[in-house]
């Protein structure tokens, strides 16, 4: 993803550096990147002038983000890129990780947050949060339309959060989405830019715990949104298919 800033993952709770690692590699899996712009921030007395990797995290001992507002939370990562030198973070778009984090496995998306903010939360999946971060920043979705997808209303008045799990058709190209059956029933969206990558055995980790990948679904096996389209699609899915059988 060519994007110069990091964009940060605010610890609202405290998270391990197996979560860590998790949340990055699942970002990883998705974009078909070998690292990320994500940067986890869970002590503002630290300087962070580069992403989190793989590997090189260490269990949070603060949370620093607990019980904030987003524009809080965005307040607090100016006074920390200003006390810290930390110029890499973009403040204006990031992640929160909180206690509903580790329930369901989504992270808060926070986009430009106001004062007197009153949308809905939007939250995603761990694994498109980079995705869904870039998307934001470089200004290829609009938030409002997804907050008012998160609307969950009785008598006018919010009834509180709703997950929101973000169309990728909307910001992933068409080359790029790939949807695999997992041996639970399952279906997910991966995203790679080699094509000729085979996921097929490979564990992926989804809500209710880690599953197999069993084949990977094309042409009209697609859920809707992602089918190839009639003229010339298709032979990419075709192109696909030759080349996992041949690994076989």
């Amino acid at each position: 993803i060519d994007h110069a800033i990091m964009f940060a993952i605010c610890c609202a709770v405290a998270l391990s550096a197996e979560l860590k690692d998790h949340i990055l590699q699942l970002s990883m899996d998705r974009c078909g990147f070998s690292e990320t712009n994500l940067v986890f921030i869970d002590d503002l007395s630290k300087t962070y002038n580069t992403p989190s990797k793989v590997g090189n995290n260490s269990d949070s001992t603060l949370s620093p983000f607990a019980n904030k507002k987003p524009y809080e939370c965005k307040v607090l990562l100016q006074e920390l890129c200003k006390k810290t030198g930390s110029a890499d973070i973009d403040c204006d778009h990031f992640a929160v990780a909180d206690g509903q984090s580790l329930e369901d496995s989504t992270l808060l998306v926070v986009v430009k947050p106001t004062e007197n903010e009153t949308l809905p939360p939007v939250r995603v999946a761990f694994e498109v949060i980079e995705l869904r971060l870039h998307s934001e920043a470089t200004r290829q979705t609009k938030p409002s339309a997804d907050q008012d997808s998160t609307k969950n209303t009785k008598d006018g008045k919010s009834t509180g959060y709703q997950l929101h799990v973000p169309d990728p058709a909307k910001f992933l190209p068409p080359e790029l989405r790939r949807e695999m059956l997992l041996d639970n029933g399952q279906r997910i969206l991966l995203a790679t830019r080699d094509l000729e990558k085979n996921f097929v055995g490979e564990v992926v980790w989804c809500k209710g715990g880690p599953s197999r990948i069993v084949r990977e679904l094309l042409g009209d096996e697609k859920s809707p949104p992602f089918r190839p389209k009639k003229a010339g699609s298709t032979q990419t899915d075709a192109s696909i298919e030759k080349t996992q059988q041949g690994k076989h």
